[in-house]
């Protein structure tokens, strides 16, 4: 989490692009890295980023997500049936399935090559 926020922000000044909302999937100690760093980076611009960060509810079913707000912690909930909740829970979903498709590429190149490619004059 911490690198990931660090590089969004690095390069940022006052005529950046800066997001307005920032979602954060995780719990609460996601959620104070996040808005640890976001506090760093931002110091100079004149709008920081709102963080909300998106907890699984209680045996990790759908539909019992909880929202806290960075800063002040606070939580809150959104009625499952609002459009809301499921375009805040499409966004978490895809961000998972670009993850997941990242590694999986990841490690499929690593299956599929050697060691002894390296060593040259081995192969060729």
């Amino acid at each position: 989490m911490e690198q990931a926020i660090s590089r969004r922000f690095d390069k940022i000044d006052n005529n950046g692009k800066v997001p307005d909302l920032l979602f954060i999937d995780g719990g609460i100690g996601q959620l104070r890295v996040a808005q640890t760093i976001v506090d760093e980076k931002c110091t100079h611009i004149d709008n920081a980023p709102l963080l909300i960060c998106v907890t699984k509810g209680e045996g990790r079913k759908a539909g019992l997500e909880t929202f806290t707000v960075g800063g002040s912690e606070q939580t809150f909930e959104i009625p499952s049936d609002s459009p809301a909740f499921h375009l805040i829970l499409h966004i978490r979903d895809e961000s998972h399935r670009f993850a997941i498709t990242g590694h999986r590429n990841k490690r499929q190149k690593t299956r599929n090559t050697s060691t002894l490619e390296s060593i040259a004059g081995v192969g060729y």
